[in-house]
């Protein structure tokens, strides 16, 4: 079944709800280059056939000698866009569509999409789980569950989606081409695009310290915080995102905040300063599916002069350390998440 056009649902109930947004027509759909080097462009249009089945967007990259470029897809129609501040903060967003590389005369014939997120004039981008299309593999599902700090900006804006306020945002995706030595140019569709968001509360905090580094798997990794920022609760979870496999690690903690990169020669940036407790009780492994997570007494915060309990009225702040093969033997970070408990 065709999706039609700009299809919004309800379910659940109020500040437990999903909101899906579907468009299968991108009637009121628009493209904008984002990232370019050299004379590499690209863009979209709604195109009539190509769909799997009827209509698509069809999207065309021009990529200059040793250039690349990446291109954002959004709808511009109000109906596709979320707000935080009236319908409650967004706690995470599955997004799916389908892409069929037709041609792509580029590095490896290939086609990197990813998803994206517009607020306030911005592009934010998940900068993880983004998934590669060959030409000639046929209509492949992209997309992915992804949670309100793993979208970053790529500087001029803010450097993380608002997830708890801010102005309406939109979701869509991005493509991305390179060449290896010649220029080449890439055609492809895309179909059924859909856009499922969670709103509730359990997301905590405020990310901050963007991570600048790339790890060996290409991504930047993300730390989440989700349970209760009331102390008496004592309900905390960390959650380490988008990390190499099996690769071992462990959370920090600190009150005070901090920007040092490359501490002790490794990636990334430490943002945590003065006294620094380190969860080296509890060290976990990535494992295949590249994350961790704890479950944190916050009664008895490791900190270096002995255990601490989380107060009332407190501001505490969060990262994870974890090792890495880029392409030696090194070390590096997740952005960070600072939580103000009551």
């Amino acid at each position: 079944m065709r999706i039609p056009a700009l299809l919004l649902v309800l379910a659940g109930a109020a500040g437990a709800q999903t909101i899906t947004f579907s468009d299968g027509e991108f009637p009121s759909w628009t493209s904008s280059v984002v990232w370019t080097n050299g004379a590499s462009t690209g863009g979209g249009t709604a195109d009539v056939g190509g769909g799997n089945p009827g209509a698509s967007w069809r999207v065309d990259h021009s990529v200059d000698t040793l250039g690349g470029v990446i291109v954002a897809h959004r709808p511009t129609d109000p109906a596709g866009s979320f707000d935080p501040v009236v319908q409650g903060p967004f706690e995470r967003v599955e997004v799916s569509f389908e892409a069929n590389v037709i041609d792509a005369a580029v590095f490896g014939s290939v086609v990197a999409f990813g998803v994206v997120a517009w607020q306030d004039g911005h592009f934010f981008y998940a900068k993880c789980n983004y998934q590669l299309v060959f030409t000639g593999d046929g209509w492949k599902l992209v997309g992915g569950d992804l949670a309100g700090p793993e979208f970053s900006e790529d500087g001029g804006g803010p450097a993380f989606l608002d997830f708890h306020g801010g102005g309406p945002i939109t979701f869509g995706f991005y493509t991305s081409n390179s060449t290896g030595h010649a220029g080449g140019v890439a055609l492809l569709h895309v179909d059924n695009f859909e856009a499922t968001v969670h709103v509730g509360e359990g997301l905590l905090g405020t990310p901050y310290c963007q991570p600048t580094t790339a790890n060996s798997i290409g991504s930047f990794s993300t730390l989440l915080a989700l349970g209760s920022d009331t102390a008496a609760d004592d309900d905390l979870t960390l959650r380490a995102n988008c990390l190499p496999p099996n690769q071992f690690g462990y959370f920090l903690v600190s009150k005070t905040q901090a920007s040092i990169p490359n501490p002790g020669g490794a990636d990334g940036t430490l943002c945590l300063g003065g006294a620094i407790g380190r969860f080296n009780a509890q060290v976990q492994n990535s494992g295949a599916e590249g994350e961790f997570a704890i479950v944190v007494d916050t009664l008895a915060l490791p900190m270096p002069s002995g255990s601490q309990a989380i107060q009332p009225g407190e501001t505490w702040n969060f990262q994870a350390w974890y090792r890495d093969n880029n392409p030696g033997p090194t070390s590096n970070f997740t952005s960070a998440t600072t939580i103000l408990f009551d």
